[in-house]
């Protein structure tokens, strides 16, 4: 148990490079009838790649532009919070007490902490998109290796149980 916790990450690898595989071997069959196998492997990652390239870049633009508009309104929405909270105070029973100004006070400082917080989170989250990129790209890979040759992958698994145990 303590070799598979340590061993969790190249485990789900594995698994995942495994259902992959299983995912391309569709493709890869029926174009192997007209080809060889290695490049049929190769014909179905670019028609794979290309898919999700074209889909990536139709959907771009309107991610783009709703990240804009997004962005264009943050600090029209800190404005009207912080109008809100200054027309409270002048026209509540709130505003009257020494509390309700230390509290907008309060809710002014900590709307600006989590707003730096977000801002200096980009850097951590731009490496974690570049390790879950680079871990798609090897699951990508493995599974392209495992769905040329499945057969030999498979004896070698099979050379490593023994044969009283085998099913």
């Amino acid at each position: 148990i303590a070799l598979i916790v340590i061993l969790k990450d190249a485990l789900l690898v594995g698994f995942l490079a495994i259902m992959v595989a299983v995912l391309l071997s569709f493709p890869v069959h029926v174009f192997s009838r007209f080809m060889p196998r290695g490049i049929a492997v190769v014909l179905t990652l670019i028609l794979g790649g290309g898919f999700f390239t074209g889909v990536g870049i139709v959907a771009y633009k309107p991610l783009s532009i709703e990240v804009g508009q997004l962005l264009d309104h943050i600090p029209e929405a800190i404005e009207r919070v912080q109008s809100w909270f200054a027309q409270t105070q002048e026209t509540t029973a709130v505003g009257g007490l020494t509390q309700g100004a230390e509290f907008a006070k309060t809710v002014k400082q900590r709307t600006q902490k989590m707003i730096d917080t977000v801002l200096l989170s980009a850097g951590p989250m731009a490496i974690s998109l570049t390790s879950a990129v680079s871990g798609m790209v090897l699951i990508i890979i493995l599974a392209a290796f495992l769905v040329h040759e499945p057969d030999s992958y498979r004896k070698g698994l099979q050379s490593l149980i023994p044969r009283d145990s085998e099913f």
